[in-house]
């Protein structure tokens, strides 16, 4: 039946064929026949076009005739223009001599009066400079000379005196700063004091009153030596954090809150004041500390700090703070061993250099940036020592900041009083001269007050005299420069001869602008006849204008139909063009029938309409058939079928996926521009601690990218390694190399990955394996070396043996692990299988069953499914419990075939 089908297919596709054949013919006669209307239509366009043009010709003749009368016009018009405006020339010039001679004779009448004025003028000015004074009288004389002696005598004692004035303010200034620094000193102190007493009385709260008490006490001269305390108190301010933060890591609060005493009496008075207090104590007394005797200065021990300089040592703690007696550092070191704990820098705390120090040294106690360390020896085996690392706390009651100042108070207190006292001393000395200064300023001002009113008068009459002598010079020379002038009227009888000539220029211009108006009004009349014509003859246009366009509009329209025609016909022919190329794949590269196909396709009809409905009919006989096959065989056909759909589907999305692949090379190639070299820069990040790791097990050994072009598949790390002086460096290969050998590179790759690498934790199991003991110890070394770094992951290390003398740091853990007898490892499999089993059966519940019936299909059907079902879940019962036996899970045959030829699960989904 199948067979039919597909002939049916074939007739169709062929009948389907030789019509769009005739349809193509059909279209390529229908374009002939509308490009041959297209040229009739163009032949009376042409026609229609022949008047036209004879009549515009004689219009464009009109048109040039009434262009050259235009043409004289314009040039009779440019010509009048010219005329008008020369006459307005004339006209102007003609008016402006006329404003000449009217200003001509006021100019003459100004000058009269001018000459008259400036004689008038110079006769006053004579007078007056006969009767003025030539200057000073001889009282006036002698008094301004004795003023030029007496006033630089006081301007130089002022200058004496603001000298000395203002060096005694720079003495002011300077005693203000000091005064002004040694106040903030002392704020800063204050404040630090505060602070700490605040701090001090958080922890025990009888510090403020204690250190008041002691204070008061200490004033009145109540003790007999010397009493300090609360130690927190009588420690210089402690700018560096991380000297404060070792200094109160070692003494702690109970230290840092003690009193010292050196009298036994002084002690008890102490004693006393807190028994009758420690009801406000709240059980949190300050500590109370002894010292009958001095110890001496501080003595070290464990050995002088200089010593071990070599190990980052920079000192004790004893060297790190300073107090305000040489007291409190002898009872910190009795109390606290202060100087027997060593100070290092960040180098100190490295593991080699802190195991070399405390193995090689009497220290026992060494305080860095970060840590503090701890040696301890059992009394029992003295051999036998134990090391306490504890994080070092940042300083609570010693963190005074960066800004603390440090200086005795009192002294600074003292210091204040005496400047203030010469300050005002100086002062008072700088009040006398500005008052002295300000006198002799005064007497001064009188003297030049007098002298300026004498040169005062002196200047008036001078510059009175100068004033007229000027005054005299100036209307000399005015009445000189008037005289020379003359009268401006003598000038008058040449500016008449000009204007008796511009009139006459001004008649004969009028006479030559009448001729022009009357050849134009002329040439007015001629062209007005034309013009007429050239409106008749243009009028007369439009008619054959229309004829034009409405032959134009059928030519273009008959274009439109042999466009469309031949749209049509190119669809008909790439329609052909599809089908043939459907039939050469299905009928083989000719694309035509053989004689068996011709005698096959005799029975059936040949209409298309008839073939389609036969091919549904047959179609719809072999879905039935299909559909009584077994379950797996209709699943194959489907599969089959729809396998073929997805083949056709994908040649076509090939064929036009040429862009798309070009699309996708450019991206690969963007991609491969961004990724490789981050690649290249990783892999010789790995390059470089591979080749560090492996001279540090005295062999040699890298990692090379080896690259493939766009074979990304083929891209690797290749190790090469020389494990011996004669040979080179060469891959790592199996035949070559020794599983030992393989497994030290490996290991060192894998540590090497750690840098470029983030995972969580790691986890190694079995690094041994292979490796001889020389082998296994340098291996594990690097690993717990790698593994030990800050920011580095957790790593897990599994293996059955190690070997002994290990080296482990505090960093390592060993866990053993217990053996689990193989009594119990035996029920696994089945507990595996048990698992497996429920899972399904949770699966097949959260489904709703396992049976399908297929779309249309009878009840029957339905009900030899559901049976053929049951029979499948209890063979698949059965082959769990023979993989329970065996040790692992099988599948049914059926689901099994599903995978394989299907890539799915057919059972998975089903509801």
């Amino acid at each position: 039946m199948e067979f039919r089908v597909q002939q049916l297919q074939w007739k169709k596709l062929w009948v389907e064929k030789e019509r769009r054949a005739t349809q193509l013919a059909q279209s390529r006669e229908q374009v002939s026949s509308m490009q041959g209307r297209v040229g009739e239509a163009r032949h009376r366009l042409a026609q229609a076009k022949a008047p036209l043009n004879n009549r515009t010709c004689e219009v464009e003749n009109l048109q040039r005739v009434v262009n050259a009368r235009s043409q004289e016009e314009h040039d009779l018009n440019g010509r009048m223009e010219r005329g008008q405006k020369t006459l307005r020339r004339l006209e102007e010039q003609l008016k402006a001599k006329q404003e000449e001679f009217e200003a001509l004779k006021a100019k003459s009448a100004r000058w009269a009066v001018d000459v008259t004025r400036a004689r008038q003028e110079l006769d006053r000015v004579k007078s007056e400079r006969a009767a003025q004074p030539q200057g000073l009288n001889l009282q006036q004389t002698a008094r301004l000379a004795a003023l030029a002696v007496e006033i630089p005598q006081g301007a130089g004692e002022i200058a004496t005196v603001q000298v000395q004035l203002s060096q005694k303010r720079k003495d002011i200034e300077e005693m203000a700063a000091g005064i002004r620094s040694t106040e903030a000193a002392l704020q800063q102190q204050w404040d630090l004091r505060e602070q700490r007493l605040l701090k001090l009385e958080r922890k025990l709260p009888l510090s403020r009153r204690l250190h008041e008490w002691i204070t008061e006490m200490r004033s009145a001269g109540r003790f007999r030596r010397r009493v300090l305390g609360p130690v927190l108190m009588e420690i210089r301010a402690m700018p560096d954090r991380t000297s404060a933060a070792q200094l109160e890591f070692m003494l702690n609060d109970a230290n840092l809150g003690a009193v010292i005493t050196e009298n036994q009496e002084d002690n008890n008075l102490v004693h006393n004041w807190l028994e009758q207090n420690k009801a406000q104590a709240k059980g949190r007394r300050n500590r109370l500390l002894f010292l009958p005797e001095d110890p001496g200065p501080v003595q070290y021990t464990d050995g002088h700090p200089s010593q071990y300089a070599a190990f980052g040592i920079t000192g004790t703690v004893d060297q790190i703070f300073e107090a305000t007696s040489d007291l409190v550092k002898q009872a910190m070191c009795v109390s606290s061993s202060i100087n027997t704990a060593y100070v290092g820098t960040a180098y100190a705390e490295q593991a080699q250099v802190v195991e070399a120090l405390f193995s090689r040294t009497s220290v026992r106690r060494l305080l860095t940036p970060r840590l503090s360390t701890v040696v301890n020896t059992s009394e029992y085996d003295r051999s036998y020592k134990s090391q306490k690392i504890q994080d070092l706390p940042p300083a609570e009651l010693l963190d005074d900041g960066e800004g603390a100042v440090q200086g005795d108070e009192e002294a600074k207190r003292q210091e204040l009083e005496a400047m203030r006292q010469e300050k005002a001393s100086l002062e008072a000395e700088a009040q006398q001269l500005e008052e002295s200064l300000r006198q002799r300023h005064a007497d001064v001002r009188v003297l030049e007050n007098e002298k300026q009113q004498l040169h005062n008068v002196r200047k008036r009459l001078e510059k009175s005299a100068m004033d007229l002598l000027r005054l005299e010079s100036e209307l000399e020379r005015r009445l000189t420069r008037l005289e020379h002038e003359g009268d401006p009227l003598a000038t008058a009888g040449t500016l008449r001869t000009d204007m008796c000539n511009i009139a006459e220029d001004l008649m004969r211009q009028a006479s030559n602008t009448s001729q022009l108006i009357m050849e134009l009004h002329n040439l007015h009349r001629g062209l007005g006849a034309v013009e007429l014509s050239l409106a008749a003859a243009s009028a007369s246009l439009a008619p054959l204008h229309q004829a034009v366009r409405r032959a134009a509009e059928v030519v273009q329209a008959a274009e439109r139909e042999v466009a469309a025609a031949e749209q049509r016909f190119e669809r008909v022919q790439e329609r052909l063009r599809e089908t043939e190329a459907h039939l050469r794949e299905e009928l083989g590269p000719t694309g035509r029938p053989d004689a068996a196909t011709l005698e096959a396709w005799a029975q059936f009809p040949g209409q298309v309409e008839e073939l389609e409905e036969l091919l549904a009919a047959r179609q719809a006989e072999m879905d039935q058939a299909q559909a009584g096959l077994r379950g797996d065989e209709a699943a194959v056909m489907e599969a089959w079928q729809r396998r073929e759909t997805e083949i056709t589907d994908l040649r076509q999305r090939s064929a036009a996926g040429s862009s798309e692949v070009r699309a996708a090379e450019a991206d690969i190639e963007a991609r491969k521009a961004t990724w490789l070299p981050e690649l290249k820069r990783h892999m010789e990040a790995i390059n470089q601690t591979v080749k560090r790791h492996f001279a540090s097990i005295g062999c040699a050994g890298e990692v090379v990218l080896r690259e493939s072009g766009d074979e990304f598949d083929k891209y690797a790390a290749e190790i090469r390694v020389q494990y011996r002086p004669q040979e080179p460096l060469r891959p790592l290969n199996r035949n070559h190399h020794s599983g030992g050998e393989r497994s030290v590179a490996t290991m060192l790759y894998l540590m090497a990955l750690q840098g470029v690498t983030t995972t969580p934790f790691r986890v190694v199991d079995e690094i041994n394996q292979g490796m001889d003991s020389c082998n296994e110890r340098k291996v594990f070394n690097l690993l717990v070396e790698s593994s030990s770094r800050p920011d580095t992951p957790q790593c897990f290390l599994l293996t059955p043996k190690l070997i002994a003398g290990l080296h482990y740091n505090s960093h390592v853990r060993v866990l053993p692990l217990r053996y689990m007898p193989a009594a119990r490892m035996s029920v696994l499999p089945a507990v595996a299988a048990l698992l497996i089993s429920k899972a399904e059966e949770h699966e097949r519940e959260a489904t709703g069953g396992m049976g399908v019936v297929a779309d249309g299909s009878s009840s029957d059907q339905a009900a030899a499914s559901s049976g053929s079902q049951a029979s499948q879940q209890q063979q698949q019962q059965q082959h769990l419990v023979v993989g329970a036996i065996a040790g692992l899970p099988q599948l049914p045959w059926h689901r099994m075939k599903s995978i394989l030829f299907y890539g799915r699960d057919s059972m998975a989904g089903q509801g």
